[in-house]
């Protein structure tokens, strides 16, 4: 089989994914990773959460933001490039150099992101290993264009296809796997650095009071656990010291009011008859 004819038939099944179809599963998957993080961060398992698809969409949104702003940017700025490069290539000796500069500067991201993997170099968790790689690939392969692209004045024949080489499709499935696997190393660090956030000012979050008939056994630093009535059948156990996390699937998730990652407790209690929550606003 032809290159060509390969590469024709690699783009005709990446259309078989509608974009929003994909769109979907990206925003969901980057809103998982996120959540996956934060949860790791608390020290459960995020299944224990049972959020729904629209959860994961909702969450996706922060994690997406500034990945979406930031590549939207570049991508209008490789386009005014791309098009002063094409008016420039035509003078042999501006080719050389562009060559010349955008491969070692292209080899130069990739070396640093072979670098940064191999020696796990981050800021505060945070890796820009796979964008290095993702971008000094991108260049050097757009170095090794502009070589191999005929001048205006060649009178070398070009033959004209609607298909892409093989090459470039590899090329450019390979920049898609680096800036999506950038991006989740973006969701990870947004779902952790949200959690730290919240950690260190648990009191803005709301407080709550639970009062239950049966005792819940709610125990942790700064929990407090009272009785308040004997009488059957009615909300006899006050639990104080708890701060809400969020309520997902007729549940509450909440944190004892002196968490650390050392000695922290979450508690999940059930929205049934037998409980009773009081908020409180939080403070600061």
């Amino acid at each position: 089989m032809r290159t060509d004819e390969t590469a024709r038939g690699v783009i005709r099944a990446l259309t078989v994914v509608g974009p929003v179809t994909l769109l979907t599963s990206l925003a969901y998957y980057f809103g998982w990773t996120a959540t996956h993080a934060s949860a790791r961060y608390l020290g459960i398992d995020e299944s224990i959460l049972g959020f729904s698809t629209q959860d994961y969409l909702l969450r996706s949104i922060t994690a997406l933001f500034w990945p979406l702003c930031v590549g939207l940017g570049l991508a209008a700025l490789a386009l005014q490039a791309h098009g002063a490069v094409a008016a420039s290539i035509a003078r042999d000796r501006t080719r050389t150099t562009l060559v010349i500069s955008l491969s070692l500067v292209g080899a130069s991201m990739v070396l640093y992101g072979v670098l940064a993997l191999g020696q796990r170099w981050t800021v505060d968790g945070f890796s820009i290993a796979p964008l290095s790689l993702t971008l000094g690939i991108g260049l050097v392969s757009y170095a090794v264009a502009i070589r191999n692209r005929p001048s205006p004045r060649s009178t070398e024949f070009q033959a004209v296809s609607d298909t892409p080489p093989l090459t470039v499709v590899c090329i450019s499935l390979l920049l898609a796997a680096g800036l999506f696997w950038q991006v989740a190393e973006w969701a990870t660090a947004v779902g952790v650095g949200a959690t730290q956030a919240l950690i260190a000012d648990l009191s803005r979050q709301p407080a709550v009071t639970v009062f239950a008939v049966k005792r819940l056994n709610l125990e942790g630093p700064g929990v407090t656990m009272t009785q308040v009535d004997q009488t059957p059948g009615a909300y006899g156990y006050r639990y104080t010291g708890l701060r809400l996390l969020f309520r997902a699937n007729d549940r509450y998730f909440m944190l004892s009011d002196r968490w650390s990652p050392d000695a922290g407790v979450l508690f999940v209690v059930n929205d049934t008859p037998d409980v009773r929550l009081q908020f409180s606003p939080g403070t600061g």
